[in-house]
């Protein structure tokens, strides 16, 4: 009796596993979240998570309450015609712009819109922690908290960069270039020194992106997540670096090599956009004029980067799509 009772606990342990398996990361939404849709035309409201059945038509003019946030999908609840609400799934581009985000403390007062160029939709008020969660050319998506909850909303870049700017530590907190993202927001003299799968006299396929500015300038994460792996390393060709950090938000790791990783860092440790992680180096590389931070983006929970020299095939996808969805431009 007590095997059959065992047999059974592992068959209902390997079942559930298998079904969170199934199941997209869902972050939570803190308090009662309103927003509205980002573009000024209606969308459509599926009953289903994989939005394949209809539900109904959301309108520009409808205040959404967001009760569960995906990298793919968004439940909201949303008014109807003849009174009451309905709750519903829609695609998260459709609110979002960025899932999470670095969060700042607010020095003044930041009037907020519904959408880009739409009306007014209130405002953040000075001390408000507010979190960016995305750069898209004059406008910005930030998430402020009002007496009933949360507001997900757009504010003029102009602005924002006056109440929001300044980010944690000297890192990016917002989107713009890449490279002064990485290594500080208008640091000189950065560049990027191969694109990716853009080796020219290397034999291979460069899995991601190398960024140069200079032995010892502080490196910052390009992304929120968790610490998947750190692997310190030393300067010169035998001494790779690691650091894998997952983004919950887009289900990818983000791998940075090369680079020394700060004191304390830590596997399990979790990160914000802009936090200081590293300094340049040449770990794995044979010379200290070849310092470089290489950024690699994979799918998935990963640890390690994705081999580039002398391996013929290029596992990983191009991440431009990915930084830019998180409002970085690829330069």
């Amino acid at each position: 009796m007590k095997n059959m009772m065992k047999k059974l606990a592992s068959i209902l342990m390997a079942v559930a596993i298998l079904a969170s398996l199934a199941v997209p990361s869902v972050f939570a939404v803190s308090g009662n979240t309103k927003c509205y849709i980002i573009d000024n035309h209606n969308i459509t409201a599926y009953k289903n998570s994989g939005l394949t059945q209809k539900a109904g038509t959301i309108y520009p003019s409808d205040e959404l309450q967001v009760l569960e946030v995906t990298s793919r999908w968004c439940r909201v609840s949303y008014p109807l015609d003849r009174g009451g609400r309905r709750i519903a799934y829609i695609p998260t581009g459709a609110i979002l712009r960025g899932t999470t985000g670095s969060t700042v403390t607010a020095t003044g007062k930041l009037t907020t819109y519904k959408r880009p160029g739409g009306s007014s939709y209130g405002y953040v008020a000075t001390g408000d922690q507010t979190t960016i969660l995305n750069q898209s050319g004059d406008w910005w998506q930030v998430k402020y908290p009002v007496s009933s909850g949360y507001k997900y909303a757009m504010v003029k870049s102009s602005e924002a960069q006056k109440v929001l700017g300044g980010g944690n530590g000297g890192g990016s907190t917002v989107g713009g270039s890449m490279t002064n993202a990485l290594y500080g927001i208008n640091i000189s003299g950065s560049c990027i020194s191969c694109g990716f799968d853009g080796y020219v006299s290397t034999k291979g396929r460069h899995e991601g992106i190398d960024f140069a500015r200079g032995y010892g300038v502080k490196v910052y994460s390009l992304t929120d997540g968790t610490v998947t792996n750190v692997t310190s390393g030393r300067n010169g060709s035998g001494g790779l670096s690691t650091i894998a950090i997952y983004y919950a938000g887009a289900d990818k790791t983000v791998i940075y090599l090369h680079s020394a990783p700060v004191s304390g860092l830590k596997k399990g440790q979790n990160v914000s956009r802009g936090q200081l992680i590293a300094t340049e180096a040449y770990r794995g590389v044979s010379s200290k004029s070849g310092s470089h931070t290489h950024v690699e983006v994979r799918n998935g929970w990963q640890t390690h980067a994705t081999k580039s020299v002398n391996d013929s095939r290029l596992d990983n996808d191009n991440p431009a799509p990915f930084w830019t969805s998180l409002g970085y431009s690829v330069r």
